[in-house]
């Protein structure tokens, strides 16, 4: 299955994405039908086994078998099934309510509460609403929203007091990820050319460039990054990045 949020591959039972940390709303359920079906399954394998000593024979044996697998069969057949069930009864009620997510979502924008907006999007799953056109169109911003949020998130927690307080074994991976963010923030042009009238009309752009801008001072401020390396971010490679973020966090830190 895709993650909501960053559209990697999770399996079932990932608690949360393995990319970008995004919980995965099926899991729990998952776990409670898996955890229900092992419970019945236990209670019928034992009144089967209670039963079959009680009856001699080799029969008896193959056909006890033969029922604990099939009970086996059915509950993960029927796991997977309560899950698709769920899953189109969810995304049928989203699209019928997709006015009111459109709506919600403009509030979001008119208020510049771009991390509300990306935990909005991905908390009610709205990814359902890919077919709705008006939402679609916000396809570039909600890209942004969400490289926006992942950013402030990464930049805050590590902020304590003023001084960045890093792990040493972790503060090669956070750079790596706050650079793909940073990269797909600034570079939304080219992901996005193939309908740019669409998701990049100026109407868009207008939040696109306020996040970038609101990024870029706290690049500065809470990074280390000069106006000049700001400037140049969306000529950076993302490795380039990377390293300048490396540069600047640990001599913050020191």
């Amino acid at each position: 299955m895709k993650c909501e949020s960053c559209g990697g591959n999770m399996g079932l039972e990932d608690l949360k994405c393995p990319y970008c940390g995004t919980p995965n709303p099926f899991a729990r359920q998952h776990q409670e039908e898996m955890q229900r079906f092992e419970q019945e399954f236990a209670q019928t394998r034992d009144e089967v086994v209670t039963a079959s000593r009680k009856t001699t024979g080799r029969h008896i044996s193959v056909i006890l078998l033969l029922v604990l697998l099939l009970l086996d069969m059915a509950g993960l057949g029927f796991a997977a099934m309560s899950s698709e069930i769920a899953y189109d009864i969810r995304e049928k009620r989203i699209i019928k309510e997709a006015d009111l997510h459109l709506a919600n979502m403009e509030a979001y924008l008119q208020d510049g509460d771009y991390s509300g907006l990306s935990a909005y999007y991905t908390g009610n799953h709205l990814y359902a609403l890919y077919e709705v056109d008006e939402v679609d169109a916000y396809s570039a911003v909600l890209r942004a929203a969400s490289c926006y949020k992942w950013l402030t998130e990464d930049l805050g927690s590590r902020v304590q007091g003023g001084s960045y307080r890093f792990q040493e074994n972790s503060i090669h991976q956070t750079c790596a990820t706050m650079a793909s963010n940073i990269t797909k923030l600034w570079n939304l042009e080219e992901e996005y050319s193939y309908k740019k009238e669409i998701y990049l009309a100026a109407d868009k752009m207008v939040y696109i460039e306020d996040m970038r801008s609101r990024m870029a001072l706290l690049l500065e401020v809470y990074a280390g990054l000069t106006k000049t390396e700001v400037r140049e971010l969306v000529d950076m490679s993302e490795s380039r990045i990377q390293k300048t973020l490396e540069e600047r966090l640990v001599v913050k830190d020191e």
